[in-house]
């Protein structure tokens, strides 16, 4: 408690009450995304297989099944290959 109000305002301590008691879990890491899966669907499984329909039916709307279109920025991709 000392920690938290020789950093904190303590009128804003005030109004969190016993939630300034509390431990919470932040993740400082942050992980560009669009990066990773804008420029491919991954490699294509053998056609014919359970991986094969996995692999399409990932690629396609839900509702329309059109195939998602891919995006042609110039953002570096970062695979898993």
């Amino acid at each position: 408690r000392k920690y938290v109000h020789s950093l904190g305002d303590p009128e804003f301590l005030q109004q969190l009450g016993d939630k300034a008691e509390e431990s919470y879990w932040i993740c400082a890491f942050c992980i560009n995304q669009h990066g990773c899966i804008c420029g491919s669907f991954g490699h294509e499984p053998p056609q014919g297989t359970q991986e094969h329909l996995n692999w399409d039916a990932a690629r396609r709307d839900t509702v329309t099944k059109e195939i998602y279109p891919l995006c042609n920025c110039r953002q570096q991709k970062h695979f898993n290959d």
